[in-house]
């Protein structure tokens, strides 16, 4: 008696990327996503913008920038270049059937800025961000950053570059808002966290505010913050009362 068993086929699904459309700056490394599910297992396949059709994994030869197709099916773009950009499609296909998804490439020039100090600023530090645009973010302004950035736009063309120049204007500190004494009843609940919030002055942060882990009685009472900077001080009285 010769017994068969039937195996159910299942059309390919591609995992659907957090976005199609991609953008990267000159010289970067890029990551295509195409994970697929399906049965028999799917067969990936890349139609590159040049119409180039990829299905072999490997380094990929095209008049495009380097890229490689990794055996799990992703695609690599390495140092994109303006001749990068353009639309990506995967295909991911099997017996049952196919899914694909289309990846829009945009390349811009690359984006570097240079501190008043002629030091090239870290994409992301504690003082400084780049964002996605190219756009340079201070955190806490002082009077230490004034001066001359120069931001480079930069491509396999050249460089183009653009001077800003940052004054800062002293003030006199503030909480809260407000200019002068002022004073909050705060009410806390034994066990439990109170926040103590003193914004002074327009560069502090809720990184200065009091924590209060978990208060009991003996916790009760007048608390006092003080901002200050060259130009006078500002205080703020806070009553804090633990039930």
């Amino acid at each position: 008696m010769v017994s068969s068993r039937r195996v159910s086929l299942l059309a390919p699904k591609i995992k659907p990327p957090r976005s199609t459309e991609i953008a990267t700056y000159v010289g970067k490394t890029v990551i295509l996503d195409c994970h697929a599910s399906g049965r028999p297992p799917a067969q990936i396949s890349w139609i590159l913008p040049d119409r180039t059709f990829v299905r072999e994994p490997g380094t990929i030869h095209t008049l495009l920038s380097s890229m490689a197709l990794l055996p799990n099916g992703t695609l690599q773009i390495n140092s994109a270049n303006f001749s990068s950009k353009g639309d990506y499609k995967c295909i991911a296909s099997n017996a049952a059937g196919a899914d694909t998804v289309t990846y829009h490439l945009h390349v811009a020039a690359l984006i570097i800025w240079i501190s008043p100090r002629k030091d090239v600023i870290s994409v992301s530090s504690s003082r400084f961000q780049i964002s996605s645009d190219g756009t340079l973010v201070l955190n806490k302004v002082t009077l230490a950053d004034e001066g001359k950035y120069t931001c480079v736009a930069r491509n396999s063309a050249g460089d183009d570059v653009k001077d800003m120049k940052i004054e800062v204007e002293s003030q006199e500190p503030f909480i809260n808002g407000l200019k002068g004494k002022s004073a909050t009843k705060v009410l806390g609940i034994s066990y439990q966290t109170a926040l103590l919030h003193c914004r002074g002055g327009i560069h502090m942060s809720e990184d200065d505010s009091l924590v209060i882990h978990s208060p009991v009685l003996m916790n009760s009472g007048i608390y006092k913050c003080n901002a200050k900077n060259a130009l006078g001080t500002d205080f703020k009285s806070t009553y804090l009362q633990v039930v």
